[in-house]
């Protein structure tokens, strides 16, 4: 084999390392970009949720007359945390979407009807809640595989996940060792950077954290955090007998909701 045979052969060889490393590279990078949009998406659709969860409950503290939002869950035993600031901001239900979700119901008393709306206002906003909080399973309609929905639980683990993995990835392959191996597959510009002493350590960190793939602020998946409510059978002797109280206390207010609603 001649000398200009073997060299043929050996820059092929070079050719095929670099492409290899220049995919392994730019190809893991892709694939945790893609999975941060992914997630950004995910977090968009959990923001919205959450805004759901807001509207029913905003719609429920309506029906419990300002201020006796603090009492109810006191009742209940919850801590409301961001909940009550939160729902205040929001938007209440109405017309048919408030029908829909939260629809009276007859009893014979008007203590008795508005308890009922009560509980089922509380278990519309529990549900979703629920929903917000850990997900719900669904079927995929074209792949009948069986899901989860996105939720506050999954989107955090994921975001620790995520951010693993991009440490990882930023210390196993920094952009300055797949420049390094690149440049090792051609003596001559090493011997060239030799000579002329270029100041290789100082662009390598540099580039290093230039091309280093950034985290994600998981705390922004905190700040979405609203707290866990009973189930609604756990507690509706409670929201029956808070309803009553009030219903005794304010009975003109109360009516009047009622019958806007």
């Amino acid at each position: 084999m001649s000398d200009k045979t073997l060299s043929f052969l050996t820059e092929d060889l070079a050719r095929e390392a670099l492409v290899e490393a220049a995919d392994n590279f730019f190809g893991r990078r892709k694939a945790l970009d893609d999975e941060k949009d992914m997630f950004e998406a995910n977090l968009a659709d959990l923001a919205r949720l959450r805004q759901s969860v807001l509207d029913r409950t905003a719609t429920l503290h309506r029906l419990l007359l300002p201020g006796n939002a603090p009492a109810f869950y006191a009742t209940l035993g919850v801590d409301p945390g961001p909940l009550l600031e939160a729902a205040a901001a929001a938007t209440p239900l109405g017309g048919k979407a408030r029908e829909w979700v939260m629809p009276k119901t007859w009893a014979w008393t008007g203590e008795g009807e508005y308890e009922k709306l009560a509980i089922t206002a509380y278990a519309a906003v529990q549900d979703r809640m629920d929903e917000f909080l850990h997900g719900r399973v669904y079927v995929d309609s074209k792949s009948g595989r069986k899901g989860i929905s996105v939720s506050l639980e999954a989107l955090s683990a994921w975001c620790d996940r995520l951010n693993a993995r991009i440490t990882g990835l930023n210390r196993s392959m920094p952009a300055s060792a797949t420049l390094g191996f690149a440049k090792g597959l051609s003596p001559q510009q090493v011997e060239q950077e030799r000579l002329v002493d270029a100041p290789v350590d100082g662009l390598a960190q540099g580039l290093d954290q230039d091309l280093a793939i950034s985290g994600v602020d998981c705390g922004r998946v905190a700040a979405l955090a609203l707290p866990e409510l009973p189930r609604p059978d756990a507690v509706r002797q409670a929201v029956a007998r808070f309803c009553a109280e009030l219903y005794a206390r304010d009975r003109d207010q109360v009516r009047a909701v009622m019958d806007a609603w």
